[in-house]
């Protein structure tokens, strides 16, 4: 079954290959005919649409004229010398219009020439049809002979039933009298062949198919003949009628000799089952057309001989083969093998001769021969081991050898049949491989031989032949694929997918080498570069995970696979100077997404996977050199792309060291959250910092993709730090076993450097987002609001720094509820407050920075609306006091010390 399967697919790509290589030639044919007529357009147009042509063409033919007039004068002159030439009259001067009536209409007989012309090709190719060749042989060359034969035909088969009918006449008086009618027919005829050759032949057509019918009557109706006599007799009207054929080079007598030839034994059959007979007597006829080969060059005749033989010997086959047959059948098979398929043809191409349709006869022959002869060698050979393989291995090294010689013999008349020879020949020693070999084996075998036949068609730039390369390698890259299954061993799957897709890689490059060979190269490299990143993936994720004694730590020599083969492939890019090659380390960015992904959801750690581990570590770092290195290249293509690698490649980094950074700190022990909180934060604090100083350096990527890096990546880090800025003041701070001291704490120290960092980044994306060389006239700029806004970020967490140390030393329980109520809480808020409001003041009036000042005096106005509708309230006795007194002296210390600063002069009021 699977060897059907292969002889199927091998069919088809022969056929295919034949059909795109007429295609290609035919499209060839239509192009030069196309440039044809574009240069006889050129030459019409100007006679046409353009005055200025027209003005031109009609000087240089008055030029013409005037040069033909001088030739003239002067022959005349040199002719009769002594002669006194008379005066000639003034010639009227010729118009331009007239000059172009003139000599268009020399030019309109041209094109309807040409048009007549191609109408009759067009014609000519039409009358080689079936159907018009017959209709013409009906009505033309004496109709009413031929209709009179057929009348004979119809008459004599009455007279004999009515005969038989009635018993008039004997069987044998009949048979006599039909075979004597037949020798008249066949003399007479032979008699007029010089005077009415195609009377002549219609007689001696007629009295040859008398003869076979006479023939059969006797043998099979009435038995009056022996078998054997019969046999002969038959052999020699064919033999005969072919002679006659011959000699008067007459197609149609030959068809009717043949075909009788190949229906006598089928009608004089008695089911004796004598292949031997049967084949020699097939045998005989196919050398007589071989022999008629020689003389002329008659196609329909091979192919009758073709489907006679081919369709006898499978029907003969289908019920009668025996395992005992097997060399006369084999003889058989090679015998007409070699008369249709090779010896006829060759002889055929060998002929001179024209005829309609011949390259089509020959190529059916061609191609048809050996299929149906390996089926029917297969049908005979598949009982023994590896036979069928040695047999289409044979086909294929016969055909090669064959394709060899008729070149070398017949370069000029047959070179597009050693071609395809040459095709047949590959096909069959590819079919040989799997016929053969296994599955895994057969796709290493077509991988090589496909690639070996591309690489060898194209450095000889026969771009036609090298498809074939192509679809065995295809055929090779569909056979792995389906080699492919549990029962391989390790290194049978590594050896395997290890060469397919360096293969395919190969042909990729090689397609790529010969792109100026032809336009459908760059389709073609590009689904063998698709295809060799698919291998290369097969074959790294599917050997690592074979190799693995853990399914849970693979993920780690994945990346790492992947990190060396992209970069071999960044190299070959770069040395075949392939954009498309050099883009392989893009592949990285999925790799690592989904690696990171696939970790994430299955709670997979790289510590405990060793050393592979540091594999992230050289992908990350692979990314980066490459964004470096080839970023000439990167910036020929869209700026988002690269700004997307940037960026994407940041947070996989980052959501990296997050993730393991989170895992690592997950084993610290109860209550030390503040201190996982604060180390996380330390650690998006030192990514900021870190762009900061490659900003400050002018170092790479910062150098080039600031905006991208400060206005969308970091804007991540940024959010994060800020919710937990937010978050970290509902937190108390407190750490088992620890001390809680102010301002020294895990918990604020992060806070600070949260808060830098932060203002970092808001000041370096301010600087972004402001139109350059432009005068602030609005009193609310970015800066006043990243100050305000950092300002009050400060003063929350310090407040909170305030509440916290109150909650120690009070050993106050963390609670809002509690806090709020307290009432030395609320006193120590407003006395900050206040305090707080005095330093920003009087900075403000030392610097004088008015936005400053008028934050502090917004705070004393909060301070105000506290002590009226919270301290009034909360507060009572010496505290109520207490915190009203020490507010309004801060204030008049503000009011004494710092009042408003002047106005600048380019601000309004």
């Amino acid at each position: 079954m699977a060897g059907i399967i292969l002889l199927i697919a091998l069919v088809v790509f022969v056929i295919a290959w034949i059909a795109f290589a007429n295609l290609q030639a035919r499209v060839t044919g239509l192009q030069l005919q196309i440039q044809a007529l574009k240069k006889r357009i050129d030459t019409l147009s100007p006679l046409q649409n353009s005055e200025t042509v027209k003005n031109q063409s009609t000087q240089t033919a008055v030029e013409s004229v005037a040069h033909v007039q001088h030739d003239i004068a002067k022959q005349q002159n040199a002719m009769a010398p002594s002669v006194i030439q008379p005066t000639l009259a003034p010639q009227t001067p010729i118009s331009s219009a007239e000059l172009v009536t003139q000599t268009t209409p020399k030019v309109i007989p041209n094109i309807i020439s040409t048009k007549t012309q191609q109408y009759t090709e067009q014609k000519q190719i039409d009358k080689n049809s079936l159907s018009y060749r017959f209709t013409q042989w009906l009505i033309k060359g004496n109709p009413v002979a031929k209709v009179a034969i057929i009348i004979l035909f119809f008459g004599l088969s009455y007279l004999l039933k009515y005969s038989i009918d009635h018993g008039l006449l004997s069987p044998e008086i009949r048979i006599l009298g039909s075979l004597c009618l037949g020798l008249v027919l066949l003399t007479i005829g032979w008699r007029l062949r010089k005077k009415k050759e195609l009377y002549a032949l219609i007689l001696q057509g007629g009295a040859i198919g008398v003869l076979y019918f006479t023939l059969f009557a006797a043998f099979k109706l009435y038995a009056l003949v022996p078998m054997l006599l019969t046999f002969a007799l038959l052999v020699i009207v064919c033999s005969t009628s072919v002679m006659f054929a011959v000699l008067q080079r007459a197609i149609s007598l030959a068809i009717i000799a043949c075909v009788g030839g190949y229906l006598a034994p089928i009608l004089l059959s008695t089911g004796s089952g004598n292949h031997i007979a049967l084949f020699s007597y097939y045998l005989l006829i196919s050398c007589a057309i071989l022999v008629i080969s020689f003389w002329q060059s008659w196609r329909v005749l091979n192919l009758i001989g073709f489907i006679f033989t081919y369709v006898v010997a499978l029907l003969w086959g289908m019920s009668n083969f025996k395992a005992e047959f097997y060399l006369e059948c084999q003889i058989f098979i090679i015998a007409n093998m070699l008369i249709y398929g090779v010896l006829a043809v060759l002889l055929s191409v060998r002929n001179t001769t024209k005829e309609p349709n011949q390259n089509a006869f020959d190529l059916f022959l061609l191609l048809s021969v050996p299929l149906l002869a390996f089926c029917l060698q297969y049908s005979i050979t598949v009982q023994f081991d590896y036979a069928p393989a040695f047999s289409a291995l044979g086909f294929g090294l016969f055909y090669l050898v064959g394709a060899f010689i008729t070149l070398r013999r017949w370069k000029n008349q047959a070179k597009q049949l050693a071609l395809y020879g040459l095709a047949i020949g590959l096909g069959f020693t590819t079919l040989a491989v799997p016929l053969a070999l296994t599955a895994q084996s057969t796709a290493l075998v077509w991988l090589l031989e496909g690639t070996a036949i591309s690489y060898v068609t194209l450095s000889q730039k026969q771009y036609r032949f090298s498809w074939a390369g192509v679809i065995i390698v295809l055929l090779g890259t569909i056979s792995s694929s389906v080699a492919a299954n549990d029962s391989f061993s390790n290194s049978s799957f590594i050896l395997l997918y290890g060469v397919t897709s360096a293969i395919l890689l190969f042909n990729a490059c090689l397609w790529h080498y010969y792109r100026a060979l032809h336009s459908s190269s760059e389709p073609l490299k590009i689904l063998f570069i698709i295809l060799a990143a698919l291998a290369w993936s097969v074959w790294i994720i599917g050997s690592i995970e074979r190799l693995s004694t853990s399914s849970n730590y693979i993920v780690q020599p994945i990346i790492a696979c992947y990190v060396a083969a992209v970069w071999l492939w960044f190299m070959i890019g770069r040395k075949i100077e392939w954009s498309v090659m050099r883009y392989a380390v893009i592949a990285l960015w999925p790799v690592l997404f989904l690696s990171l992904a696939n970790n994430m959801l299955f709670y997979i750690h790289d510590y405990y996977a060793g050393l592979w581990g540091l594999s992230w570590l050289f992908a990350f770092l692979s990314g980066y050199i490459y964004l470096y290195l080839d970023r000439d290249n990167l910036a020929k293509c869209n700026t988002m792309l690269v700004s997307t690698l940037h960026i994407s490649l940041l947070w996989i980094v980052l959501a990296w060291l997050y993730y393991n950074i989170s895992w690592l700190l997950s084993f610290l022990p109860w209550g030390f959250e503040v201190v996982k909180a604060s180390i996380l934060m330390i650690f998006t604090c030192i990514v900021i910092l870190v762009c900061f100083v490659l900003k400050q350096y002018r170092r790479y990527p910062l150098q080039m993709y600031q905006k991208q890096y400060w206005l969308i990546g970091l804007l991540p880090v940024a959010l994060y730090l800020l919710f937990s800025l937010i978050t970290g003041l509902y937190s108390s701070g407190q750490i088992v076993y620890w001390t809680y001291i102010p301002f020294i704490n895990p918990l604020e120290e992060s806070a600070g450097f949260t808060l830098m960092m932060l203002a970092v980044w808001l000041h370096q994306v301010s600087k972004l987002l402001v139109v350059q060389n432009r005068v602030q006239t609005n009193i609310i700029t970015p800066s006043l609001l990243i100050s305000l806004f950092i300002i009050s970020l400060i003063f929350l967490w310090g407040n909170s720094i305030i509440l916290r140390t109150i909650s120690q030393l009070l050993d106050l329980s963390w609670s809002f509820y509690v806090l709020w109520h307290n009432n030395i809480v609320q006193v120590v808020l407003s006395l900050v407050w206040t305090l707080s409001a005095l330093i920003l003041i009087v900075i403000a009036h030392r610097y004088v920075l008015r936005n400053l000042w008028f934050v502090g005096a917004i705070l004393q106005v909060i301070v105000v609306l506290k002590l009226v509708f919270v301290d009034s309230v909360e507060l009572d006795g010496l505290m109520r006091a207490f915190v009203f007194i020490g507010v309004a002296l801060l204030m008049l210390v503000i009011g004494y010390l710092a009042p408003i600063p002047p106005r600048a002069k380019h601000e309004t009021p």
